[in-house]
């Protein structure tokens, strides 16, 4: 899975996967890319730096930079408003992933912190392979992800306010 930072005409930033760079390319040619903020379909790649941080390219720990004695960071900016069809499309979204947190947490087995392990066991047939859900670690995604093993990271809910 490669992820790009896309941006849209309005300069809506956002994030997507795609299996490879010619799914991307290809999806957006034939217009199913779009911007989720306000639906444009024209979007193009922003520049961003190749994930090199693979356990097994790793040599020796990047040095620290020292703290900046003053940060400068944009002014928020507002939630743009939605129209009645974008807000009927948020509402649908986050009821899917309600519905998907709640199917994760009754059909698949916890295993907490030793969701690595549990998944390295089931993919050699260590174990009996089940549906399984847990805490990982960045590195630990990685490390399975060299080793061939699907990994999907649940998006958390936003908070109830």
């Amino acid at each position: 899975m490669i992820k790009y930072h896309l941006q849209c005409d309005q300069h809506h930033e956002f994030e997507a996967w795609f299996s490879t760079s010619s799914a991307y390319d290809d999806q957006r040619e034939r217009g199913l890319v779009s911007c989720p903020i306000c639906d444009s379909g024209a979007v193009s790649k922003l520049l961003s730096a190749p994930n090199l941080n693979s356990p097994k390219l790793r040599k020796t720990p990047e040095p620290q930079m020292p703290a900046p004695s003053a940060t400068v960071t944009a002014p928020p900016q507002p939630m743009p408003q939605l129209n009645d069809e974008q807000a009927e499309m948020v509402g649908k979204a986050m009821k899917a992933l309600k519905d998907l947190h709640k199917r994760v947490k009754t059909d698949f087995t916890n295993v907490g912190d030793k969701f690595a392990e549990e998944a390295r066991k089931m993919h050699y047939g260590e174990s009996e392979a089940k549906p399984i859900y847990g805490n990982t670690t960045k590195d630990e995604r990685e490390e399975l992800a060299d080793e061939g093993i699907d990994v999907y990271e649940l998006p958390d809910l936003p908070s109830e306010q």
